[in-house]
């Protein structure tokens, strides 16, 4: 199923709805196969540059390789645990710690695969059950814990320093996944839930947010108006949902832009981590229509239009491994380096382009099959971290080039987009995830159908 439009006669093809800020927009009415022209066309004023018009069919057999692709990254994401502690390993090396975030998107993929009948009932929830039983045993500060976890279980204690609300949120949002796809773990992912102390990262006499907090000391730092283009965002959600953070502080966000091409989007933007800064919460937390989800569709336009601007062949930038098996992030996103994460993050709103793209990222060997030296055969493991489009060059078998993190975000965003948007329709089942949105403003909007039809 390809999120968002229907099949028909294995073609897909509604228009796109109509999104922006400007008057122009507000007006304009879209044809879904005037979308290449539109690509040229910000929601905010994007500067024109129309290329040929050509077909946006997306077809049966489009959706035959995207769960092709979905499953061979599940492969990944299945096969790299620590079987000390059932924690995801941060990488293919098996070496080092792991964060939190890499729990929260193993939990979330591990819910998907088996909703999809990738796992069994009893498999997964021994699974989910041997990742508390850690946790439990994990020093911990009401349930807030350290980023960056031994997933060999040598050391449960506690260490003292700043740890970051953007790396612990995904956690709590994949309990919320977890509650809801298997209803004999509710009792014990809820008392999890409920002891998140949300309300000490409030600041009541400036209605900011503190984003660091340290276990040991069991203190809170930096107070701030969080960026609304940041990976904080669901964190803050969840703290509104709960109930210990007044729904008010929301609007307090900071809404500063940075452009490309004339096309507008929330900071941090391009050298703050890139496009997953944007895309990531939106995988539990639906937010089509609303204007973070109109923010990340600009920002994923500009990078097509950065593509076109430089004669880059592929696209897709955000932080990831690259060739030189070193990490590029903050400020040190490169125009040579792409990663197939980042374009897959927003297929549910180019898919067209976001196939067309990958098919093109495979033609550098990026999903050639793995050697494992653990256990010596090769497997599909779906795409590797990243590529040098200018050199050609790969991340290869024996440095860091599969990351938990990228697999699980692309993972996720397949499953939303070839699933009828099923990551989104079992987070916001949840009594929590509706409090939240009936809260906020924001969220008082209809997302565009993903029925398919066939």
């Amino acid at each position: 199923m390809i999120n968002g439009y229907t099949i028909t006669n294995n073609r897909i093809g509604p228009p796109l709805p109509t999104r922006g800020k400007t008057d122009m927009l507000k007006t304009l009415t879209l044809n879904w196969f005037l979308l290449p022209a539109f690509l040229s066309i910000s929601m905010t004023s994007c500067t024109p540059r129309t290329p040929p018009p050509r077909s946006q069919e997306v077809t049966a057999d489009d959706l035959a390789y995207l769960r092709e692709l979905q499953r061979d990254t599940w492969n990944y994401i299945d096969h790299f645990i620590a079987p000390e502690t059932g924690f995801p390993y941060d990488n293919n090396r098996r070496t080092g710690k792991t964060n939190t975030t890499n729990l929260g998107m193993y939990l979330a993929s591990l819910c998907m695969a088996y909703q999809l009948g990738y796992v069994d009932q009893p498999d997964a929830t021994a699974r989910i059950r041997k990742i508390l039983d850690t946790l439990d045993r994990t020093g911990n500060w009401h349930r807030l814990y350290n980023n960056w976890l031994d997933p060999s279980g040598q050391s449960f204690d506690a260490r003292p320093g700043p740890n970051n609300i953007s790396d612990y949120n995904k956690l709590p949002a994949s309990l919320i996944l977890v509650r809801q796809t298997f209803p004999e773990l509710n009792e014990r992912c809820t008392a999890f839930l409920d002891e998140i102390p949300w309300n000490v990262f409030y600041e009541p006499d400036t209605g900011r947010l503190f984003y660091d907090f340290d276990i040991v000391t069991q203190t809170v730092q930096h107070p701030v108006y969080f960026f609304r283009g940041e990976d904080k965002i669901l964190g803050h959600f969840l703290a509104i949902a709960s109930g210990k953070v007044p729904p008010e502080s929301w609007d307090r966000h900071d809404l500063s832009e940075e452009e490309r091409y004339g096309c507008h989007y929330y900071l941090h933007g391009w050298q703050g981590g890139g496009l997953f800064m944007q895309f990531i919460c939106g995988l539990f937390l639906d937010n089509r229509g609303t204007s973070l989800g109109h923010s990340a569709e600009s920002f994923a336009r500009a990078q097509i239009l950065h593509a076109r601007e430089i004669g880059a062949p592929v696209w897709g930038w955000s932080a990831c491994v690259g060739p030189d098996d070193v990490y590029h992030g903050w400020n040190d996103i490169r125009d040579e380096i792409v990663t197939p994460h980042a374009s897959a993050l927003a297929i549910h709103l180019f898919p067209r382009e976001v196939i067309d793209n990958l098919h093109r990222l495979e033609k550098y060997g990026l999903r050639n099959p793995y050697r494992d030296e653990a256990d010596g055969p090769r497997h599909a493991f779906g795409f590797r971290d990243s590529v040098n489009w200018k050199t050609g060059a790969i991340v290869g078998d024996n440095t860091s080039q599969y990351l938990v993190l990228d697999q699980g975000m692309l993972f996720l965003s397949l499953v939303n987009t070839c699933e009828d948007g099923l990551v989104w329709t079992t987070f916001n089942r949840d009594p929590l995830v509706q409090n939240g949105k009936a809260l906020l403003s924001e969220f008082h909007v209809q997302p565009s159908p993903h029925k398919i039809t066939q």
